[in-house]
């Protein structure tokens, strides 16, 4: 494990030990931002693939609109900023999303799967789910 993580991982042990809340250090570290970059690919690749299922806009604002107020509120620095375009972070999205699609069935993303895991998603009113409609 590398060193920062360590820290990082004491650092939540000992917040989680003393009862305050634990936050991220860095953007990249941030649950509420990486969540929201993962839910956005995961709707982008069903939509691209699915001509059945759009994206519930009004929602998909929202969303950004929570992302975005999370970065500012949290004080994050340009240069952390800067990081969402980093690749090593899009690769970490990527993976996730990839999981994502892993733990809900999709083996291939083609468009039955993505069209079957677009519905299922809807009419589970999942997170996901309700950034898309039909």
């Amino acid at each position: 494990m590398t060193s920062t993580l360590m820290t990082f991982a004491r650092m939540s042990l000992a917040a989680l030990l003393l009862g305050a809340p634990a936050y991220a250090t860095t953007l990249a570290d941030d649950a509420v931002v990486f969540d929201s970059m993962v839910q956005s690919v995961v709707v982008t690749e069903v939509v691209g693939g699915c001509p059945a299922i759009s994206v519930n806009q009004r929602r998909m604002n929202r969303l950004t609109k929570k992302m975005m107020k999370q970065i500012s509120r949290s004080g994050y620095s340009t240069g952390q900023i800067m990081l969402l375009r980093d690749e090593a972070y899009l690769a970490r999205i990527a993976v996730a999303a990839d999981e994502f699609y892993r733990a809900n069935g999709v083996v291939e993303k083609n468009e039955s799967a993505l069209c079957a895991l677009g519905k299922s998603e809807i009419a589970g009113r999942t997170p996901i789910g309700k950034l898309l409609q039909e």
